[in-house]
């Protein structure tokens, strides 16, 4: 998941954004040297996915029955990115959750692997705004934007000086070193940074895991071969970490 994010922010900050030269080397710098503070690639992220981890085999347990991995996985995995971005995790069964799951999930089906129509065909837009996209992206983006503004509002009736425990945070400190000089730390560049973070960091993580399930079900025999080298390796050892994995072999 670690490597996922580190695609995100560069998607984020290169074609994505369209940008380059200094504003990229600084925001790009920014959200890693923040996020790695945080916990991106070290212990505190591995227990953040633990933790995740442990909600869905309880929640597997209540089910029972069978279920649709890739919305089951998909709160789970939108918190992990949650708690660095804006300091908590949502509740499962927070409204919130569901609305921003199934705006990821309605904008992720108006794009395909090449971007969608309107990347090929910009002005699309301008005749056939309905049948291109266009309008459903723009209505899916502001309302993403609604939910994103929410919590940075909350984080700025909160922040105080030295405050830094979630990337909202430190980014409204360096807004708050600006003192009105010209910066590129600004209210649109955090909104609409937050915006493609989540999206990018969701589709990615998401659609790797969706593909790495599918093939197991596909090919039941590697299945039953990787069962079996877990099973080997780790027994019935609960508290497995990533550094374990070196006992496969």
């Amino acid at each position: 998941m670690a490597n996922q994010l580190h695609y995100a922010v560069d998607l984020l900050y290169t074609s994505i954004t369209c940008t380059d030269g200094e504003f990229w080397k600084t925001q790009r710098s920014f959200v890693i040297t923040h996020l790695r503070d945080l916990g991106l690639g070290k212990k505190t992220m591995e227990f953040m996915i633990k933790e995740e981890i442990s909600q869905v085999l309880k929640t597997l347990q209540v089910k029972g029955h069978d279920t649709q991995l890739g919305k089951l996985l998909a709160p789970f995995v939108l918190n992990i990115l949650w708690v660095l971005t804006t300091g908590s995790r949502f509740d499962i069964r927070d409204p919130r959750l569901n609305k921003l799951l199934e705006i990821l999930e309605l904008r992720s089906k108006a794009f395909d692997m090449s971007g969608g129509i309107l990347t090929k065909y910009p002005w699309l837009r301008y005749i056939a705004p309905k049948r291109s996209g266009y309008d459903l992206i723009k209505r899916l983006n502001n309302e993403l934007k609604n939910l994103l503004t929410q919590t940075i509002t909350e984080h700025h009736k909160k922040w105080s000086e030295g405050r830094n425990d979630d990337l909202i945070y430190s980014f409204i400190a360096e807004m708050k070193k600006a003192n009105e000089h010209e910066t590129t730390f600004t209210e649109d560049q955090l909104i609409m940074g937050l915006l493609r973070l989540v999206y990018w960091w969701f589709s990615n993580t998401s659609n790797t895991l969706d593909f790495a399930f599918l093939m197991m079900i596909l090919n039941p025999d590697i299945q039953r071969k990787v069962h079996e080298c877990l099973d080997k390796a780790f027994g019935d050892l609960e508290n497995v970490t990533y550094g374990d994995r070196l006992r496969i072999n």
